[in-house]
């Protein structure tokens, strides 16, 4: 199974991605690639923990309206062309959340693979929200994540992966 992991821009989303992805090397000895912000700790956190990591040039977009908003959906757009063919390879791509998401989700979306979104946080971001709608699933840490959801959305309450050190 070839394995696509995109997100991060915080280390609350990179460890649970971690979690994950050692769960499914281990499981189902999959193939496994990050995609992520090149500023963020997924940068330097990913490689360190042995998997292969693509950088990508994203930024945060901002709530309201500026021209700094306008620069991180085009740098996004550009993102999810330039890791489309990575996307495409993947049997999956899991959006672990945070802005450093959004690209993968994306090309998920126009190369029409699965998408499985992991929401650790009790309130899911932006980019969940908004990609839940054409995602296969989202699984999430807490039941009342649901109510901050699209209803037609499959929802999965998984709890958040840990890493077997912190457990």
């Amino acid at each position: 199974m070839n394995v696509v992991i995109a997100g991060g821009g915080t280390a609350g989303h990179v460890f649970p991605a971690l979690a994950t992805a050692d769960a499914l090397r281990e499981r189902h000895a999959a193939s496994v690639r990050f995609l992520g912000s090149a500023d963020g700790p997924e940068a330097r956190l990913v490689p360190a923990a042995g998997y292969r990591f693509m950088p990508l040039r994203v930024l945060p977009a901002q709530q309201r309206f500026s021209l700094r908003s306008l620069r991180a959906i085009r740098m996004t757009l550009a993102a999810a062309r330039a890791c489309r063919a990575d996307v495409e390879e993947a049997d999956v791509v899991l959006g672990a959340g945070g802005f450093a998401s959004a690209p993968a989700t994306l090309a998920a979306r126009r190369t029409r693979r699965p998408l499985v979104l992991l929401s650790p946080d009790s309130v899911p971001g932006a980019v969940t929200r908004i990609a839940a709608r054409w995602a296969t699933a989202v699984a999430t840490t807490f039941e009342a994540t649901r109510s901050h959801l699209p209803a037609r959305v499959r929802v999965e309450v998984t709890g958040n992966p840990i890493r077997p050190a912190i457990a």
